[in-house]
């Protein structure tokens, strides 16, 4: 399967929204979703696969994470147009916290959520911000298992933060050292 990661414009705003519905029972509103794109304060990333992307289990993937950044220099990217998934982050003062991060359900088990996590981790690197948060529903072990692949601790828990079913929210933590590699004396 051929994807790319590229920051988010206006024009796929549409892409962003079915995912952030198809993922989440209390969705971020277009409004919202809008403002994560325009605003300095947000960088938002989108994986984009191709215009009918379909899948097949036997699909090769990219596996070699040194080329989640060169992908669009080593692929065609006139096909990649259809948003696959997104990722999120904001600015906090000196802290960049991962607000969303949502892979359409088709395209799950490809890398693509991997892509998109490197991606917001570099992102917020170039942006001097040394310390990422999140906050994850305690059920969602999936989400956990690839936070903690890439070096997120838990460091507590938001009782009842979901106001759907007011499910626990664990809060993770990832912290880099100045060249962005994980930090392991801060955790």
């Amino acid at each position: 399967m051929e994807f790319k990661i590229e920051k988010a414009n206006i024009f796929h705003l549409g892409g962003i929204d079915r995912i952030e519905r198809e993922c989440f029972p209390i969705p971020w509103s277009r409004e919202l979703l809008f403002e994560s794109i325009t605003n300095e304060l947000y960088t938002t990333l989108v994986a984009l696969g191709g215009e009918n992307a379909t899948l097949r289990r036997n699909t090769t993937l990219w596996r070699n994470t040194t080329l989640w950044g060169n992908i669009s220099k080593r692929r065609s990217a006139s096909n990649l147009r259809r948003v696959i998934g997104f990722g999120i982050l904001m600015k906090n003062y000196d802290e960049a916290h991962i607000m969303n991060l949502a892979v359409d359900k088709d395209f799950r088990k490809f890398g693509v959520g991997s892509a998109l996590m490197e991606s917001l981790i570099e992102e917020a690197r170039k942006r001097g911000l040394y310390s990422l948060t999140l906050e994850v529903r305690v059920s969602n072990t999936p989400a956990i298992a690839l936070y903690e692949k890439y070096g997120f601790v838990s460091a507590g828990v938001r009782k009842a933060y979901y106001s759907d079913n007011k499910e626990d929210a664990l809060i993770m933590w990832l912290y880099l050292d100045k060249n962005g590699e994980n930090n392991e004396n801060d955790n």
